[in-house]
């Protein structure tokens, strides 16, 4: 059976229309924005119109209003935006990039300059220096610096005294220069202190038996004591302290350490040490009446009958504290309970306990040496009527420890501390 040529049943796009291109029947080409289709063949030169030629496919349309940024959604913006590239370093310039950075210096700059060709460095730096400049004069100055350089008026009527002593201005006064090296600091915590300070507190307020001891060196050797103000130490501005002591009405040899605390007219009980009354004196003249070593004074302590407080210069009763030796042992088992200050030389373990039940409010301190070339493992009582800060105390050979006990509420209150 023949076969029937059917010839072109679908377009051809052919592009752009081209004036000297043959164009077959159902040939489509772009002409103006607008798509024409032949309806012949060989269709050349023959420019697209509608007609027997060509035929109008689709026409071009209205230019429409341009699509700004804004005109965009979040979406499409996170889209259309890239991931963050590496960082810019130094090291990522060009040296041609290095080149055009680099500017000129100011020497080269100034060798440009009319008289400056040839020059050195040297001439360079030394043209930098200015012509020196009119001496400055008092009378220079403007009334508002003369009135801010003006200090206070001096008064001084009398001389300096003449013991040998340095001396300064001070209030309108003379006070005693004293090397700071002569000054003893007392420990601001110190004077936090009230008549109801326990021994504990008041030995931690000093820092601890070394910072006391060194109190009582100074005291010993003449020293003077000052309340340190903000600005530091400074034998001119520094708050002034009294030291004196208090010998027990029992005369034995143990006496209490005083600090009278001006701003609060207050004497402070410290501690109880050994101290040679021939070797003291007061010296001066003092603002407030002393606690002396023959009892008279501010401070009177009452020890008859059964009273715990004394009767105050001002009307106010206070806490009596007595005075005790101090109580020497070799074990911490079965203490006394009629000491307050205990001295334990130890050389092997011992358990802590007392011979007797101690008075409600009573309180031992017990300062340890050990005699032992090996560690002292020191149990402490655990008890229900214990309260131990720790289980046990570790103190080390030949070294030393303390050990605070209080007796409150019908329970043993411990604190430690190893050196």
């Amino acid at each position: 059976m023949a076969g029937v040529d059917l010839g072109r049943v679908a377009y051809v796009p052919k592009g752009v229309y081209d004036a000297g291109v043959t164009y077959n029947r159902l040939d489509v080409v772009s002409y103006l924005g607008s798509s024409w289709v032949s309806l012949i063949n060989n269709n050349i030169g023959n420019t697209p119109t509608e007609g027997a030629n060509w035929s109008l496919v689709a026409q071009k349309g209205n230019t429409g209003d341009k699509m700004a940024f804004a005109d965009l959604t979040q979406a499409e913006k996170d889209e259309l935006k890239g991931g963050k590239g590496d960082p810019f370093t130094f090291a990522d310039f060009t040296p041609e990039q290095l080149e055009q950075l680099k500017g000129e210096s100011a020497y080269q700059i100034w060798l440009t300059q009319p008289g400056n060709e040839g020059k050195t460095v040297e001439e360079f730096i030394a043209s930098l220096k200015g012509n020196t400049g009119a001496p400055f004069t008092y009378d220079m100055f403007t009334p508002e610096q003369l009135e801010g350089l003006k200090g206070q008026d001096g008064v001084i009527s009398v001389d300096a005294p003449a013991d040998g002593k340095t001396y300064g201005r001070k209030n309108e006064g003379w006070a005693e220069v004293v090397s700071e090296s002569d000054l003893i600091e007392i420990p601001e915590a110190v004077f936090a202190l009230t008549t109801e300070s326990t021994s504990n507190e008041v030995l931690n307020a000093f820092g601890g038996i070394d910072g006391f001891n060194k109190i009582k060196t100074a005291f010993e050797a003449g020293k003077k004591f000052v309340r340190t103000p903000a600005e530091g130490v400074n034998a001119m501005s520094a708050i002034p302290v009294c030291i004196s002591f208090f010998k027990d009405p029992s005369n034995q040899t143990e006496e209490g350490l005083y600090i009278f605390d001006v701003t609060r007219s207050l004497f402070i009980m410290v501690v109880v040490f050994s101290i040679d009354l021939s070797n003291f004196s007061i010296e001066g003249k003092l603002t407030y009446q002393p606690v002396t070593s023959d009892g008279a004074g501010s401070l009177e302590l009452t020890t008859k009958g059964d009273g715990t407080k004394a009767l105050m210069d001002n009307g106010m009763y206070k806490k009596v504290v007595l005075f005790t030796p101090i109580a020497t042992v070799t074990s911490l088992t079965n203490l006394p309970t009629t000491n307050y200050s205990i001295k334990a030389t130890l050389s092997a373990v011992s358990a802590l306990s007392f011979a007797s039940v101690p008075a409600e409010g009573e309180e031992f301190m017990i300062n340890i040496k050990s005699a032992s070339s090996s560690d002292l493992a020191i149990p402490l009582p655990n008890g229900s009527s214990w309260l131990c800060s720790e289980t046990s105390i570790t103190i080390p050979a030949n070294g030393h420890a303390e050990i605070s006990v209080r007796y409150s509420h019908g329970l043993y209150w411990v604190m430690t501390k190893v050196y």
